[in-house]
This record gives C-alpha cells, structure tokens and sequence, in this order.
C-alpha cells in the first residue's frame, strides 16, 4: 500500500494503516513523513484526553523510517520517547545521530508526568525536529520556547507547511479547544436518507445505515470525550452509546461520558438514565429545570444534574459543564430538536452526515436540520467516503 492508497482510507482504517506501513520497509519522504505523524496520532484516541493525541516518526537523511511512536494513555510516555524507544528496538539507537522527527505536535519543554521531549530528542542525537501543529498551551513554558530550547542545543526545529496539516478528528478537539472558553470543540453526527430523514416521532426504532456505518460511528464516539443526546432520543432508542464494534486490536475500547438534554423528565426516563450510567460506572451528566431539580435528585443518585431556568439555557450550561470538568470534546448525535439548537446557538464545529442511498418508510418521519447546517458559516463539504450503500459526508 502507497501514501496514495493510505490518503483513500476512511478515517476509521487510516491509524492501523500508517502503522503497518512504517512497518513494511518503506521509504518516507518528508512529506510523507508528516503525513504518517497525523495519521498514527488516532492510535491513542480515547485514551490520551486531556492529553492530545500524538504520533511521531524518525528518518533518517535518506528517507529510512528509524522509529515511530503515539501517546498511548494520559500519564505515560509521549510520541517522541515512544518512537525514540521504538527506533532502539529496531537496532537503529545509532542511526539517530543526525536523523529529523516528526511530530504531529510541537514538542513538550517541560517537566509534568514525563520527561521534556526536547530534552529527550538532543540527548537521542536528533539533529532536526518538523513539528506540524504548534502546541495552544502557550501558558506551559517554564524552560523556554521548545523552539529557543533546540536552536540552543543545535537542534534545528521548524513547523510544517501548513497545507500539509490534516484535520482530523483526533487532532481537531485539542487543537481547536484552547480558542474556546464556555464549552468543548462540537462535532455532529447524524444517519439520514437521502430525503434527510432520520427517524420516526413516534418512538419506532429505525435503523438507517448498516454494520460498516456504525462502525464508523463507534470510531467517532471513541475519538470523543462526551456524547450528548436529547431525552427523547434516549427514550425512544434506549441507545448504548457504546463503542461495542470498534475494530482495532491495538486500541482499548472506552465508552466516553454522555450528556442528556431534556427539561422535563418522568420516572420512566430517569430509569432510563440510571441502566446508561450502572454500564461500567459512566459518567452520566444530564439537565433538568430549577423547579424540578428537587423531586428529580432522590431518583437520580447515579446522575449528575444540571439545572437552569428556563429550557432555552440548558445546552449552553450542558456544554460549560463540560468544559468545566476538562472535556475538551463532545459528539451530538440527536435528536434533530437537539441538532437544531446546535446550530442556532453557532457552536457546531464539525459534521458527519452518514447518507443511505435507502428511503425509509417511516410514520411521521423526523429530520436532520439541513436549512440550518446549510445557513451555518464556515461548514463546508471536505471529504466523501463511500460504503457499500452509504455515504460518509465530512463538513469541517
């Protein structure tokens, strides 16, 4: 397989893709060096927040791939000690004398649970550093610029051309969050047919898309730190917000955190949160009236609530909520009055639209809010990916 075919995959495939790669023998030019860093950073998703996602891979002057490396897990080693590690397991510890790394992000130049990486990459002997996004916690700089840090060790270190950074979904929600103060980076997913239908009102479980669609959408809820759903869509579909058929041997599955908006809320929808949050002890934050938090709290012991005044100010305190507690990423997945207000409130930052070429016959159908996503600013169609009969539309 070439850089090419590895640029067609669909997200869900690329990580393991790029890691197999590396491991063939093949040459990497620098461009296609960055585009491995990116690529193999999704190797650590679920498991890195609030730690970023980070892939790194060592060359040598001729292009030989040396080592490469990910963040595995938030505490332990960074991507430039894994693949420095990896480089050494390979026999390869004295090619790096003089070899470039690349990382997906701006090398650490502090000490927190691990060690400075810029002090790791000049005691390795590595002579130049292509880093592709610069690191937006500017606040972490107790021994100085990482940049100032090489130049002074004799370290070469600049950033990639920009038009080489890939947005992807384990990169977008740390990249992105710093800029954003009340609430986490948003991604939407919705499962529509071609008439934009998502569903039926009347509480019938409708399944859109196949097996390979959900697949993708269990990678997407992996990638993410939160999942919000409206009360009524976790009524009607009694959904598991799992990641049940996430394919990866390499990667620890992990169900994230969910959100559920709803105002008013009967004995029945509150069972309905309790079974969500007893599954392998999830956090569960949901919302709920001032006037009602009273009479709801005695029967929600395994939830968090959040309440306000008036229905209208719910998402937004759902979403401070989060931020509040370090997410720093959250998957709309619906229902469409939930999708609606995402885009009224201008929070929405990213979409996947799963299409079936399949028109549902559903009794008073529901739908995605498509006038709204089409009125939204800044959203526009970057990458198709087809399944079968479905088709995967990513709008950044």
């Amino acid at each position: 397989m070439s850089i090419e075919d590895l640029k067609k995959l669909p997200l869900d495939e690329l990580s393991a893709a790029s890691v197999s790669y590396l491991d063939s023998g093949e040459k990497a030019d620098p461009q296609s060096a960055v585009f491995l860093c990116q690529a193999i950073a999704g190797m650590g998703i679920g498991w890195t927040s609030p730690n970023p996602c980070v892939g790194s891979v060592i060359c040598s002057n001729d292009g030989e791939v040396l080592g490469y490396g990910w963040h595995r897990r938030h505490g332990e080693a960074h991507a430039e000690k894994n693949a420095i590690e990896n480089a050494s397991t390979k026999g390869n510890k004295a090619k790096l004398s003089g070899a470039t790394i690349y990382v997906s992000l701006e090398p650490c130049n502090h000490q927190g649970s691990q060690p400075p990486c810029c002090s790791l990459i000049v005691e390795a002997g590595i002579k130049r550093v292509v880093y592709v996004w610069p690191d937006p916690n500017r606040q972490i700089t107790e021994n100085g610029k990482p940049t100032e840090f090489l130049a002074a060790q004799s370290v070469d270190a600049s950033m990639a051309e920009p038009g080489l950074r890939l947005q992807l979904p384990w990169l977008d929600p740390f990249i992105k969050s710093f800029s954003l103060e009340q609430r986490p980076y948003i991604c939407l997913k919705a499962a529509v047919d071609p008439r934009f239908c998502m569903g039926s009102s009347t509480g019938e479980p409708t399944k859109i898309t196949g097996a390979r669609s959900q697949r993708f959408g269990h990678f997407l809820r992996q990638c993410f730190d939160g999942i919000l759903v409206g009360r009524k869509t976790l009524l009607q579909d009694r959904p598991q917000l799992s990641v049940r058929t996430l394919e990866n041997k390499n990667l620890e599955k992990r169900d994230p955190a969910v959100f559920v908006a709803g105002s008013s809320w009967c004995d029945k929808s509150i069972l309905a949160l309790n079974k969500l949050a007893s599954i392998k002890s999830r956090k569960v934050i949901a919302s709920c009236l001032n006037k009602d938090l009273l009479s709801i709290d005695g029967h929600g012991s395994l939830i968090d609530w959040i309440s306000g005044d008036s229905p209208e100010e719910l998402i937004p305190l759902l979403l401070k909520a989060g931020k509040e507690q370090g997410m720093q990423s959250i998957l709309v997945e619906g229902g469409s009055s939930v999708q609606k207000s995402m885009y009224a409130l201008g929070v929405v930052d990213r979409l996947f639209l799963m299409t079936s070429r399949r028109k549902q016959a559903v009794e008073r159908p529901t739908f995605f809010p498509i006038k709204d996503h089409k009125a939204a600013k800044g959203l526009q169609l970057r990458a198709l990916t087809g399944f079968d009969q479905e088709l995967v539309s990513d709008f950044h």
